[in-house]
Parts: C-alpha cells; sequence; structure tokens
C-alpha cells in the first residue's frame, strides 16, 4: 500500500470519527435517553482519543506537503 492509499485509509476513517463524536455531544447536549448516558460518553471519550491519534498520523503523513506550502524560504 502506497502513501495515497494509506491518506485516502485515515482521512475516510477520520471523516466518520469525526462524525462520532459530533452526534456524541449532541446526544449528551440534548439528553436524549433512547441511549444509555454512560454509554454515550464513553463513545466520545475513547472516539476522541482515536480522532486525536488519526488527526497526528494525517498530520505526520502530510508533512512534507505542510512543509512546501507554509514553510517556503523567501
Amino acid at each position: 500500500m502506497n502513501k495515497n492509499n494509506i491518506l485516502r485509509s485515515i482521512n475516510l476513517i477520520l471523516v466518520f470519527s469525526f462524525l462520532i463524536q459530533g452526534l456524541t455531544i449532541v446526544f449528551m447536549l440534548f439528553d436524549m435517553k433512547f441511549l444509555n448516558p454512560k454509554l454515550v460518553f464513553a463513545w466520545h471519550k475513547y472516539n476522541g482519543l482515536v480522532l486525536i491519534a488519526l488527526i497526528l498520523l494525517h498530520v505526520t503523513l502530510n508533512f512534507s506537503w505542510i512543509k512546501t506550502n507554509y514553510f517556503k524560504r523567501t
């Protein structure tokens, strides 16, 4: 698997992780009772850790692009 395929996979997982974070915070803010609040909080907490790890991996894999576009020497 080359770098671009890995990035596509990471980006797809990153989108779903972001959506899970959004949904769980909506469930917590509006106090929706059809789901167990402890389960929703656990999803939110552990998915948050996954999201941070995915963001770090995403930045690491894209660092050459970041370096080229943002750390240009003039």
